[in-house]
This record gives C-alpha cells, structure tokens and sequence, in this order.
C-alpha cells in the first residue's frame, strides 16, 4: 500500500500493454505443467485469465503431469541447442562378490599403476 498519495497516482498513471499471443501460450503452457487434470487446468488458467476454451485445453493436455509421468518435461527455446549426450561409460573393473567388503570394491576399481 502506498503511504504517499502522489507515489499512489503515479502508479495508476502507468500503461500497461496487453500481452501477445506468444505471451499467453508461453504462461499457458507453464501452467499447464502445473495442473493435476484437465479440470485443474482449467480452473488455473481461469483463475489468470488466460484463454480456455476447449481448444486451449487440448492444445495442453500434452504438457499435464500424468501419473504414469514422473518428471516434467523440459522446454526449451528453439534457438537453445541440446546438450551433447554424456559419453559412453568406459569402466572395465569387475563387479565384486557380495561377500566383498568395502576395502575390496574400492581395490578392485582403483586403476592399477
């Protein structure tokens, strides 16, 4: 709350520009990754006066959170490159018996010099 009455009119002075389309989808689509169901979604993107009409919602439902699903998944901008896979894992030591203890697991993977 403003205690200044001036600061107060200043502040209501101010345009605010609608947002875009892009803006809408983009905010759209993270809420959706928010959402428990469609009804849930629904109700979220009322709630901030996004567009949801029935067309909005099944243009989203790919980016619910299922319960078979359990991470979300990732965006990014079109114009981020993906990050190179990790390499190939190169370990030859062998995998020591249960009756192994500590010392022997860590003598086993140590490289011999």
């Amino acid at each position: 709350m403003f205690t200044d009455m001036k600061e107060a009119l200043e502040a209501e002075a101010l345009e605010l520009t609608p947002l875009g389309s892009d803006q809408h989808s983009a905010a759209s689509v993270v809420v959706a990754h928010h959402a428990r169901d469609k009804a849930d979604l629904a109700d979220l993107l009322g709630a901030l006066g996004l567009p949801c009409t029935e067309d909005d919602l099944v243009r989203l439902l790919p980016h619910l959170i299922t319960p078979t699903t359990t991470s979300r998944p990732e965006i990014r901008c079109p114009s981020t490159p993906s990050p190179p896979p990790p390499p190939p894992c190169s370990t030859t030591a062998t995998i020591p018996s249960t009756s192994a203890s500590r010392s022997d697991c860590r003598r086993a993977n140590s490289p011999t010099l």
